[in-house]
């Protein structure tokens, strides 16, 4: 997995109310303990999907109560179309499928509508149509009255409508979309400028789902707790699941079948909707053993399909089977090993897993129950094996026992850790290298928004000295380094930093293997150069002087390639100019050298090759911390330059580096700005 694909995963981790569980753990527990009792899978009798449940994603800093909202899914098989609206906040997203055309509304008469195929588009503002909804009627009815679809109302508003194209997006609309996509908290919002691509994205997803599951869906309206994308996660699922039925969606048709909403978006989990589905398959005499011969074949198949079927969640059950697929998947190589390590993340950031035992022993059981009661021994034979191995925990997957991996993550020890149980699950495996695919994507969660609040969540014994909020801390944690780091000084450089080397001697406590063992192994190559790159890229990009935390300091200061970000560390890609404390050149501290002086805390004094020691260790950065108590160390030097600063500069750093050279043999001269330096970042840190 790539580290864009790797940094979309965890944004959209973060985006989810795991984002509020990190800093609201306790509330979460207790609200947990709220939760629906396990599906009773003999009786057609669903839960609404609770307002909190995973699919709420997020959007902070835009709605007060962290983006959750009721959304209304309305199908009209009659015209085609389907809507996902925020009866609230009066604004919905509808696609018509036969057309292939999407609208966003909004109540005001604002009207936003988008050719998928052409990718032309249409702005119509507020007041200026009457044929735009504006909430004077349902949304259900206003559709009802659109007798020639989304075609016939594009017709009626595009004279007076502005016209673009999606290549090129008004300002205006941009905004119109963005604000849409947070009420229905789609969970990509993202930036503003792409919020008419990321409308595009999610529109097209949706309407080629629908244009299987469509046909054997029930026109109606439901209410769920549920987000725009979860609602498209299982519309697709659904399609998926249909796709493998031999026969595809022409079986169900011409045995009339169809799918309730209610059942669809409202059950409890994954697997009683199949369990409901598939009840109806028989009940409408679909030959099941022929139809479902391919679903039915092994764990793999069947499982992978109710992780679909949930709409890719990552709560309770649908979590649960979430990450046994992951672990099959990993065993028998089908996945890159970073999906099971975000699985497992994802699967403990939420909360709601004290009765997952029971809830996983009913699944398996209906499934089984389903088998016997359809005659379908024959074609699931290598399922029902799995599942009773299950049942006795005796389930083993090349000579891994998965039994003890489900004893760990349905246990519901109120007090126990994440990341250690995350570690005991890898440690089963015998994969030397997922180890440090874990400690791969953990470092990574520094260098995204709200990182550390994942790793406060998965480890919270760990101390936090830096702002939560901060952009990209694993840059401003490596600003100190200024040697390149390499598999020989990784884990000496990794273990001298505040945070990063608290997890390391956390993780290091469950292991049976020394880590520098790991390191070491020639197993781990790959992931070792991964590690690296992560590591060197960011180290590169750090530019240094900013304080942890708070606003920078001192005179010219200017932010790299661009505005400081809101917690005051500088987010840019180059280097720039006059960082903390002015300082000649806008190199960093005036008298500073590429080592960087060692700093308080018990850091080492720099020497001219950026080296240093302390009365512990030799660090490769003369501002690393080393055993310090934690505390970020902070570097007097700015860090890599450009080439071109490189130049200009070159003169004033020989001059520096060969000042700095006698000011660590005096001992003394740095004195005075090391103690105003200090006294400045503590001040911060107040």
């Amino acid at each position: 997995m790539n580290r864009q694909t790797t940094g979309l995963v965890l944004c959209a981790l973060l985006l989810t109310t795991f984002g509020h569980e990190l800093v609201n753990r306790h509330q979460a527990a207790r609200s947990a303990k709220q939760g629906h009792a396990p599906l009773d899978y003999k009786r057609e009798h669903y839960h609404t999907r609770d307002l909190n449940s995973e699919e709420c994603y997020s959007v902070c800093e835009s709605t007060g109560n962290g983006g959750s909202s009721n959304l209304t899914v309305i199908v009209n098989t009659t015209s085609s179309l389907v809507a996902v609206a925020n009866v609230t906040a009066k604004v919905a997203l509808v696609v018509d499928v036969k057309a292939n055309l999407v609208v966003v509304l909004a109540s005001s008469g604002v009207l936003i509508g988008v050719n998928l195929e052409t990718k032309n588009a249409l702005y119509v503002p507020a007041g200026s149509s009457n044929a735009t909804w504006n909430g004077s009627v349902s949304l259900e009815d206003y559709l009802g009255n659109l007798t020639n679809g989304l075609e016939g109302l594009r017709k009626v508003v595009s004279e007076g409508a502005k016209h673009f194209n999606v290549s090129n997006v008004p300002e205006e609309v941009s905004a119109q979309v963005h604000l849409i996509l947070i009420a229905l908290s789609s969970g990509e919002e993202g930036n503003q400028k792409e919020a008419v691509a990321v409308l595009v994205k999610i529109s097209v997803a949706l309407k080629g789902a629908l244009s299987v599951s469509l046909k054997v869906l029930r026109s109606g309206s439901v209410v769920v707790g549920l987000t725009l994308r979860a609602v498209v996660n299982i519309t697709v699922g659904l399609a998926k699941l249909i796709g493998q039925i031999k026969g595809g969606v022409a079986v169900l048709v011409s045995a009339r079948v169809t799918i309730d909403l209610n059942i669809l978006l409202g059950a409890e989990n994954a697997a009683a909707v199949f369990v409901s589905i598939v009840a109806q398959l028989a009940k409408a005499g679909v030959k099941l053993a022929e139809a479902l011969s391919d679903i039915f074949k092994s764990f793999e198949s069947l499982f992978a399909r109710l992780v679909e079927l949930g709409g890719n969640s990552s709560k309770g059950l649908n979590g649960l089977i979430k990450v046994m697929v992951a672990l099959v998947n990993t065993l028998n190589e089908g996945n890159d090993p970073e999906t099971l390590i975000h699985a497992l993340i994802e699967y403990y950031g939420h909360g709601g897993r004290q009765e997952i035992g029971q809830q996983w022993n009913a699944a398996i059981k209906a499934i089984l129950d389903l088998v016997q009661e359809y005659h379908l021994e024959e074609v699931a034979k290598g399922l029902v094996e799995v599942l009773h191995k299950i049942q006795e925990n005796k389930w083993t997957v090349n000579h891994v026992n998965l039994s003890a991996a489900i004893a760990i993550l349905i246990a519901t020890k109120e007090n126990s850790v994440p990341l250690d149980n995350i570690v005991k699950i890898v440690n089963l495996l015998g994969r030397r290298s997922l180890i440090l695919v874990l400690i791969t994507v953990l470092i990574r969660l520094l260098t995204i928004p709200g990182g550390i609040r994942v790793l406060i969540s998965l480890a919270p014994n760990i101390k936090i000295t830096i702002d939560l909020n901060v952009a990209n801390a694993l840059r401003l944690l490596l600003r100190g380094v200024v040697v390149p780091i390499a598999r020989q000084n990784v884990l000496r450089i990794l273990l001298s930093l505040p945070i990063i080397g608290a997890l390391l001697r956390h993780i290091q406590k469950s292991l049976a293997l020394r880590l520098e063992e790991l390191i070491k192994h020639p197993e781990c190559g790959k992931v070792i150069k991964e590690l690296l790159e992560l590591l060197n890229e960011a180290r590169k990009n750090g530019g240094g002087g900013t304080s942890i935390g708070g606003s920078a300091s001192g005179s010219g200061n200017t932010s790299i390639g661009g505005s400081a970000s809101g917690s005051g560390d500088s987010n840019g890609d180059g280097s720039g100019d006059g960082h903390v404390s002015g300082g000649a050149g806008g190199n960093g501290h005036g008298d500073s050298s590429g080592g960087g002086h060692g700093g308080s805390g018990g850091n080492g004094k720099g020497d001219e090759s950026g080296s240093g020691s302390n009365s512990k260790e030799s660090n490769e950065s003369g501002s690393a911390s080393g055993e310090s108590g934690g505390h970020p160390h902070h570097s007097d030097e700015h860090g890599d330059k450009s080439k071109e600063s490189k130049e200009k500069t070159h003169s004033r750093h020989k001059g520096r580096h060969q000042g700095h050279a006698r000011h660590n043999k005096a001992g003394k001269n740095h004195k005075g700005k090391k103690h105003e330096h200090a006294k400045h970042l503590n001040e911060h840190k107040q």
